[in-house]
């Protein structure tokens, strides 16, 4: 990737390879993620690349969500909604909606996850966008069963549900049987978790989801142990322990330490319970200082971010305070090369050089005035190639011709005493003429001719 942005040939390019650069280092290394996303970022918005900012956007929000900075994720997911309710995306808008409201969630504020995802279904109601309709009923779904509002968190998991066998998409049926089975399981529905979590196993093993799958494996720990099943419930929360070592789940580790010593007390172990409570005792540690450092890292990465992000403004500062100085300039040389085409005018110099002066001159003023409209007309089409096109052919039309009018008026004025014949008197000549000539009829006739001037 570094090799290919070594030799990309456009910016939005180079912007593209930052952002899929970045997305390798998600969760393995989120302070690079976001060291590159936010170069993408400010590339982005210099040359004015829409997509590429989007992308850049979400990359800085996800980084920090990972990273467990929640309020500078919700920060730059904000910024993403601004931009995209702007430019009216509305697949974009519903996906970060739905994740602002992901973010609340996690963060325990269940009204703001709720206004959120509401936003969300309206737009994905009015635009037909049926891929988010079951995205947006799983948010509604697992928020009020946070909440513990079990009636409105089943309804909408029966909406998911539907919506899952419709599609007879699988992965999205293992994750709603293992959200309903939670739902139940919270009602005390003990039997209908149990077989929700069974048929909810099978489709969560085949798509390898497995933080879903090590929730399903707990749920079913926790009623067998409720229900006095003490083997059973050892089987299920050791699978449950060991998919949360595997994929380093730390708060899955928890509950899962917690059940085998809830589990190992019941069965009188005292030792195995210890064992499961130390375990608990010293990850609970762990996870303690891993989220001071977190924080400590949160600091060190948005300082070095402002940092960078303050270089840039600098540079594109003095980029913009040169171009402008540029522009200025020429501006000045505009009037300039009109006072010299003047002057020579008003000396002895052969008339091809005051025409050339001349062309020059309107050549610059109607250059100059491109220059100031290609900002404008970029930004109205927003990069369109078509539109630019289109623009700039009917600015032509109206420039070429009024530029050659300019252009003939003013030579003519600049030079038309260059070109001005010397009069000579004409009663002189035809007198001499006449005195040379003999008289007869002709000079009779040229005389009558020479009286009337």
């Amino acid at each position: 990737m570094r090799r290919k942005y070594a030799t990309a040939i456009t910016d939005s390019t180079r912007a593209d390879i930052l952002i899929e650069l970045a997305g390798l280092y998600h969760q393995d290394k989120p302070d690079s993620e976001l060291y590159i996303a936010q170069q993408a970022l400010a590339l982005s918005r210099k040359i004015k690349y829409y997509s590429g900012e989007m992308s850049a956007l979400k990359l800085m929000a996800e980084g920090y969500e990972f990273l467990g900075n929640y309020p500078l994720a919700l920060q730059y997911y904000l910024q993403r909604l601004k931009l995209e309710e702007k430019k009216n995306n509305p697949e974009r808008v519903v996906t970060t909606l739905l994740s602002i409201g992901n973010l609340y969630l996690l963060e325990g504020d269940y009204n703001l996850a709720i206004e959120y995802a509401q936003k969300a279904y309206v737009i994905i109601d009015k635009n037909k966008l049926e891929f988010y309709r079951w995205y947006s009923y799983m948010t509604f779904g697992d928020t009020y069963d946070k909440m513990n509002k079990i009636p409105e968190a089943l309804f909408y998991d029966k909406k998911a549900y539907d919506l899952a066998v419709e599609q007879k998409n699988q992965a999205w049926l293992g994750m709603v049987l293992n959200n309903t089975a939670n739902s139940y399981s919270r009602d005390k529905q003990y039997a209908v978790a149990l077989a929700d979590y069974h048929r909810a196993e099978p489709y969560l093993k085949a798509n390898h989801i497995e933080s879903f799958l090590c929730e399903s494996y707990q749920g079913i720990a926790n009623i067998l142990l409720i229900k006095g099943n003490l083997d059973s419930a050892t089987y299920y929360a050791k699978l449950s322990l060991n998919l949360a070592v595997s994929r380093s789940f730390r708060e899955k580790y928890l509950r899962s330490c917690q059940l085998l010593t809830d589990i190992y007390k019941s069965h009188h172990l005292p030792d195995s319970a210890l064992e499961y409570q130390t375990k608990l005792l010293v990850m609970k540690d762990s996870i303690y200082s891993r989220d001071k450092e977190r924080q400590v890292a949160n600091l060190t990465i948005s300082e070095e971010l402002r940092q960078r992000e303050r270089a840039q403004e600098k540079l594109e500062e003095e980029a913009e305070r040169s171009y402008k100085l540029n522009l200025l300039a020429v501006g000045l040389l505009i009037p300039f090369s009109f006072l010299i085409s003047l002057v020579l005018s008003k000396r002895k110099m052969h008339a091809k050089i005051i025409e050339f002066s001349g062309i020059v001159s309107l050549l610059l003023l109607f250059e100059y005035l491109t220059i100031l409209l290609h900002p404008l007309v970029v930004s109205w089409t927003n990069h369109s190639p078509f539109l630019e096109i289109l623009i700039f052919v009917a600015v032509a039309a109206v420039l070429t011709p009024s530029h050659h009018r300019l252009e003939h008026w003013m030579l003519h004025k600049l030079t038309a005493h260059k070109h001005h014949a010397i009069a000579v008197p004409a009663p002189t000549v035809i007198n001499e003429v006449i005195n040379d000539s003999p008289p007869d009829e002709g000079n009779d006739e040229i005389t009558e001719i020479v009286k009337p001037a």
